[in-house]
């Protein structure tokens, strides 16, 4: 039914958003250790910072559903600006950033979008599994949900194993890790 449909979307949601944050994931390390030239203290205070906004969900949560922008439900428009934002973003990191200072206030604002973009999505879950008197329905998706992410995230590594073959030097790459992250 309708209820179902709708599971399949936000599955569909949570596969591209693993995909889309892995994919990048992947070209961030050899991106900062090869043209920034982060030293590994640097790089340890780097993802420590980055990964804040993940801790601040529950206020993006009460954001989206209590501020709307332009629509009945404020999450959709919120999710479109969070997924433009990240993705202004990866480009900017990919061909605007030379500097540390930089690094860290880019990946930080993308950090924002992507865990506000990915706490909307979770809400918007669990409003379907409310929808569900059966506990049987609720772990189906909760099962359905996880699966996309995985499915996602492992899509992303198996796209790196073709653009990172092993038999090649970094200089004989598909493409540069500024490419991947744009």
């Amino acid at each position: 039914g309708r209820g179902m449909a709708q599971a399949m979307v936000l599955c569909a949601l949570f596969f591209i958003n693993a995909l889309t944050e892995t994919l990048p994931l992947n070209a961030n390390y050899p991106f900062l250790l090869t043209d920034l030239k982060l030293s590994a203290s640097v790089l340890n205070d780097y993802y420590g910072f980055i990964f804040l906004p993940n801790f601040f969900k529950p206020i993006y949560a009460w954001v989206a559903d209590h501020t709307k922008i332009c629509c009945k439900s404020g999450r959709k428009a919120y999710l479109l600006i969070c997924c433009l934002g990240a993705s202004i973003l990866y480009g900017v990191l990919a061909y605007v950033v030379h500097s540390v200072a930089m690094v860290f206030i880019v990946s930080f604002l993308r950090i924002v979008f992507e865990s506000m973009s990915e706490m909307i999505i979770d809400l918007q879950y669990i409003d379907n599994i409310r929808r569900y008197k059966s506990l049987r329905s609720a772990s189906l998706m909760q099962s359905m949900a996880q699966f996309s992410r995985s499915a996602g995230t492992i899509t992303a590594y198996l796209i790196c194993l073709g653009i990172y073959p092993c038999h090649k030097s970094a200089d004989e790459a598909l493409m540069t890790p500024r490419h991947i992250i744009a």
